[in-house]
């Protein structure tokens, strides 16, 4: 899921702006996207770890 949001970001970048200077912000853009994502799905796991009981599950509201 993250990857295609780093992809879906960069894509549309690009479909809004023509300029050279989207060959150097795409890469960032997708970068950080990706990132971000990947985060958000790993605290939403952690969360259903903790919701179900697991013992090994980190709290990430803390």
């Amino acid at each position: 899921m993250s990857v295609l949001v780093g992809l879906g970001a960069a894509t549309l970048l690009s479909a809004f702006f023509s300029h050279l200077a989207v060959w150097a912000l795409a890469p960032f853009v997708a970068g950080v996207s990706y990132l971000l994502t990947e985060s958000l799905e790993a605290a939403m796991a952690e969360r259903v770890l903790v919701s179900a009981g697991d013992p090994e599950a980190q709290e990430v509201s803390d």
